[in-house]
Order: C-alpha cells, then structure tokens, then sequence
C-alpha cells in the first residue's frame, strides 16, 4: 500500500513539475516578444521599405494590445477555463506569428503584431492561476512563484539576444518562424500537462471594468510611446495621460460598486436560504433546564411553596409528556385538571399573608 502511495506522489511530483515548465515557457515566449523584435527593424526597415512611424508600431503594437486586452483574458480564463483561453491565447499567438513572417509590407507586419499581443494576453495571465491550483502549499507555491517571476524577467533579457541570433541566421522573417515553431511545441506540451482549473463567477460580464480599464492601459502605455518621440510636453501625449487617468479612475469606481452590489446579493440570499429552511424545518419546542425523569413534579410541586412564585403552568398533553408529568395516571384529560389544581393551590399560598 505504501508503495503504491509513493508512486503516485512521485507520479504527482513529475506532472506538476512538467506543468510548471509549460507555464514558465508561455511566459518566457510571450515576455520575450517585447524585445525580440528590436534586433530585425533594421533588416524590416531594410526590406519591406518601412518608415520610423511604421517601425515604432511593430515594436509597440504587440506591448499595447498585451496590456490593454489582458484583465479581459484573465476574466475569461476564470470564467471559460484557464487551458482553454491559454491554448487559445496559444493559437491566436503562433497565427500572428505566421502572418508576420509572410508578411509583404510594414502594415501586414504591424497587424500580425498586434495578433500576437491579443494571443498573449489571453494565454499568460492564466500561468499565475495555474500556479495557485497546482501548488496549494505555501513554500511549495512560493518556489513556483519565484520561478515564474524570474523567468519573466531572464524573457526580457534574453529578447535581444535570441532575436540577434536569428536574424543573423535567416533574416527577420526567422524571429517570426521561431515564434510559430515555439508556440507549436507548448501547445503539444501544454495539452498533456497543464490542468483545467476555473473560477466561475455568478452574473455578467464586466463588460464596463474591461472598457474603462482597457482603455486606461492603452491610453496610458500609447502615451509613454508617443512621448519618447514627439516629448512629454506635447498636447497629444498630456491628453492620453489624462484620458488614461481618468479611464482608470473610472475603473475603480465601476469595479467597487459591483462588489458592493455583489455583497447586496449574496445577503439577500443567504437571508432567503436561511428563511427557507426556517420554513421548511420548523424548530422543536424543547425545555431547556426541565429534566425529563419522573422526580419532575415533585420538584415543581416544592418550588412552588418557595420564595419565588411559580409562574401558572399551561402545558398541552404532548408537553406534558415531555417533562415528564406521564405518571400522573388516569384518562388523557385528568392532566390537564392536575396541572390547573397543582397552579391554583400554589398562587393561593403565596397570597396568604401568614405565610
């Protein structure tokens, strides 16, 4: 039996380890796209006849789709599936990635660009998720963390690198083939070692906190790319920072009332359960300090000549069998007159003065 146990656990160890590369790898791909590009513009300005403007946007259309579509991936993925939108994410990704390397002109490339940033949006925030349900245990978890961490920012790093390497090896069109042949082989391993996991919420879409707080990013990192050129001072980048700042002041607003009103709901239904099942279960008349032996009309009897008057005692046949009063003997309705003689003779002492 302890055998078998050990085999599983290491069985478990070994899947967990192979998921936790896959994630690492869907983050290194899609980080390391931030700056693989930036070794092939020259070859791209060079062949396809591309101008600065032009250049800026392969380079920040892929970064600003990423940020501006990515609360929306993460929503789904918790909603759908967090595999099912990553795979997804996946595909969207590796279709970019073969429009680019076709790509005839600057345009084509611009567009497949941004194919990429929406497929990395939708795959690389289920990794953390992935994470958190793989790894429940608290040092375990934070070494997947700290894994997944690092290997975002060796991705960022190593861009330019790798990028060098293939555009010395087969142009600029070979960053792009590399990306297709790479997100091929994840898809593969994501598909056997990757968990389905989701968090399924109740109610909409939150169609306005993905407007609001899409458009504060995109505004927000479209005004950090125009700035580098055209001056932070310009008109053009001092409204996006505005329009950013508002969009995401908006979005907080938005996303705190819908978790007020989501409180307001889960009350309502917690107080409509609770009535159900009051309705449903009606609670048991039971006396509380009355013990149920047969010495319990003895005791009362005593009580009632102490000093404390007993209150009148009114009690249906059923009751009266609970407490106890079921040796009193004689027909159903003698217990009744028992228990009203017994009440009137106690009140009737304690109103004697001698007493």
């Amino acid at each position: 039996m302890n055998d078998r146990e050990d085999v599983r656990s290491a069985t478990a160890r070994r899947t967990r380890r192979l998921a936790l590369v896959t994630v690492c790898l869907i983050m290194f791909l899609t980080f390391m796209d931030m700056t693989i590009v930036s070794v092939a513009l020259g070859s791209v300005q060079a062949k396809l006849h591309a101008g600065v403007t032009q250049l800026q946007w392969v380079v920040n259309g892929y970064g600003l789709t990423f940020a501006g579509f990515m609360l929306l991936g993460g929503t789904l993925g918790d909603r759908l599936g967090r595999k099912r939108v990553m795979l997804l994410g996946l595909g969207l990704f590796a279709a970019g990635s073969l429009v680019g390397a076709l790509a005839p002109n600057p345009d084509v490339l611009i567009a497949a660009r941004v194919i990429m940033g929406v497929g990395a949006a939708a795959s690389e925030p289920g990794t953390l998720s992935v994470l958190r349900q793989m790894y429940p245990e608290g040092r375990e978890r934070a070494r997947a963390i700290g894994t997944w961490a690092a290997v975002s920012g060796f991705a960022l790093a190593f861009g330019p690198v790798i990028g060098g390497v293939l555009v010395a090896a087969d142009d600029w069109p070979g960053v792009f083939w590399f990306n297709v042949a790479a997100s091929v082989a994840v898809i593969a391993l994501a598909i056997f070692s990757v968990p389905e996991s989701s968090s399924p919420a109740e109610g909409r879409l939150d169609v306005g906190g993905f407007l609001t707080g899409a458009l504060g990013l995109s505004a927000l990192t479209f005004a950090v790319i125009l700035g580098e050129t055209d001056g932070y001072r310009s008109s053009w980048v001092i409204a996006l920072f505005l329009i950013g700042v508002v969009a995401l002041s908006v979005f907080v607003h938005v996303e705190r009332r819908g978790e007020g009103s989501q409180r307001i709901q889960r009350h309502r239904c917690s107080v409509e359960s609770r009535n159900m099942s009051a309705r449903e279960n009606p609670p048991t008349i039971r006396p509380q300090n009355l013990d149920t032996s047969r010495e319990n009309p003895r005791i009362i009897v005593r009580s009632m000549f102490g000093s404390i008057p007993p209150k009148p005692l009114s009690c249906t046949e059923k009751e009266q069998e609970i407490i106890g009063f079921g040796d009193v003997g004689g027909p159903p309705g003698s217990r009744s007159q028992h228990l009203e003689s017994v009440s009137r003779t106690s009140t009737n002492v304690h109103q004697r003065p001698d007493l």
